[in-house]
């Protein structure tokens, strides 16, 4: 019995290394206007752009994941994925068009144990936006989080080890641009302590801001995993084993003609290297 339980999809481990079973999952990505970064512009009207801000499915393109482990393996690792559309950036253009923002983000993670039951908060993680002096670009960092149930297995340890990767969606000029970014790492969590990190500490890097654009969508990968079994730069590696392929920026929108004339000579040309933008 205690086999099985452990082995079901819908199972929980406590940092006292205990296996239970859950009855749903709740995740949620909330998205809040920064009040530190803030886009540039130009003049002109881009109402037109912002009918194409409604949240539209884009490919979420993550790098990181934990397939690439052996099967004995997998079990000491978690994956939580979620997508949302910042809404908010519609609502500034119509309030104020000349103070856009990114937004922050929080991911949480909630556990009801049983049919009828109160949610339980698993997992909670806040990730800012920060400003770079002089240039226009920012970058995010962790700043908050706290685990109390994983779905990594926790034996023999009462910390968790996260892989972080996020992918922010700009509309520039009635086109969807994604921004690749290397994931963030952070090792040695402490299960059921709150935590708090030093702007610097563990960040994505640099994003620039394009003039004329809104930052309309946020996706968020995090892989969990048990550092006595996985260590975090094994998934990194399987990062970096797409890193040589990917674009810095990828159009999710249709091309415009010229795009679509460079992008027709790209696929021509396999060996030819990608440009960095």
């Amino acid at each position: 019995m205690f086999f099985n339980l452990c082995n079901a999809q819908n199972n929980y481990y406590d940092s006292n290394s205990s296996c239970k079973k859950y009855y749903k999952d709740e995740s949620e990505l909330t998205l809040t206007p920064s009040k530190k970064v803030f886009l540039p512009r130009t003049e002109g009207n881009e109402f037109a752009a912002l009918l194409s801000l409604l949240p539209t499915a884009v490919d979420l393109g993550f790098k990181i994941t934990a397939n690439i482990l052996e099967n004995n393996k997998k079990k000491y690792s978690g994956e939580y994925s979620i997508q949302r559309g910042f809404i908010e950036a519609g609502k500034q253009f119509a309030a104020n068009e000349n103070k856009r923002t990114v937004p922050d983000i929080v991911f949480t993670r909630k556990l009801i144990l049983s049919k009828g039951g109160e949610p339980t908060l698993a997992m909670s993680m806040e990730i800012k936006a920060e400003t770079m002096e002089g240039i226009d670009g920012f970058y995010y960092y962790v700043d908050k989080m706290i685990t109390t149930l994983s779905k990594a297995k926790t034996k023999n340890t009462t910390t968790l080890d996260y892989t972080i990767e996020i992918k922010p969606t700009f509309l520039v000029n009635g086109e969807k641009k994604a921004q690749e970014l290397s994931p963030i790492t952070i090792t040695g969590v402490e299960m059921d302590n709150a935590q708090a990190f030093t702007a610097n500490k563990f960040r994505t890097e640099f994003i620039p801001l394009p003039r004329n654009g809104y930052l309309v969508d946020i996706a968020l990968k995090i892989v969990e995993t048990n550092p006595n079994k996985i260590k975090a730069e094994k998934l990194l590696e399987n990062f970096n084993g797409y890193k040589d392929e990917a674009k810095t920026i990828i159009n999710n929108f249709l091309p415009t003609k010229e795009k679509e004339s460079e992008d027709k000579k790209e696929v021509a040309d396999p060996n030819k290297p990608v440009k960095s933008k």
